[in-house]
């Protein structure tokens, strides 16, 4: 989770990984390794096409208390370099997003 890569995540979560397990610091492997990463941040920013980022953010919506721990630097950074890199950032994504950013 920590490295922002959903697909080794969802790899390892089908082959029966187990996100509750803790580190040293007692931060479950879902979180990362400090303890900060939502699942939904990471399903976005680790995204590759409209289909994921739309997913990342509809599950954001849905999640008040993943809103509560969202960065909103980090939100918008993530925008911004996905934006750049025309990965499948349509206005769709982008107007999903905006909406969710007036919540935060």
């Amino acid at each position: 989770m920590e490295y922002d890569y959903i697909k080794v995540v969802e790899v390892l979560e089908a082959g029966g990984a187990d996100g509750s397990l803790a580190n040293n610091n007692g931060h479950s492997a879902a979180t990362g390794i400090e303890g900060r990463k939502v699942r939904a941040m990471v399903m976005i920013a680790g995204g590759d096409c409209e289909a994921d980022f739309s997913s990342g953010l509809t599950s954001l919506e849905g999640d008040a208390e993943a809103r509560s721990k969202v960065d909103k630097a980090e939100f918008i950074q993530i925008r911004m370099k996905l934006k750049k890199a025309n990965k499948g950032w349509t206005p769709a994504v982008d107007d999903q997003f905006k909406a969710i950013l007036n919540q935060l």
